[in-house]
C-alpha cells in the first residue's frame, strides 16, 4: 500500500483498515467523505487501494 504518492510511501495491508476503508468507500457522494477524500488525493489513492487489494485477496 503507498499512503503518499509524493513522495511515494509504502505501508503493509492490514485488515482492520481494510473494513475501515471498505465500509467507508460507500460514502463516496457524502459532503463528508468528499472533504476527507477529494479527488487525486493520497487520502482517496489509498483507500481505492485497500478496496481494491481486498477485493483481490477474497476473490481468491
Amino acid at each position: 500500500m503507498h499512503p503518499t504518492q509524493n513522495p511515494l510511501t509504502s505501508t503493509e495491508f492490514n485488515w482492520v483498515d481494510y473494513y475501515k476503508y471498505i465500509s467507508l468507500s460507500g460514502l463516496d457522494e457524502t459532503k463528508g467523505f468528499k472533504k476527507d477524500f477529494p479527488l487525486e488525493s493520497d487520502a482517496l489513492s489509498l483507500l481505492n487501494q485497500y478496496v481494491r487489494s481486498g477485493k483481490l485477496e477474497l476473490d481468491r
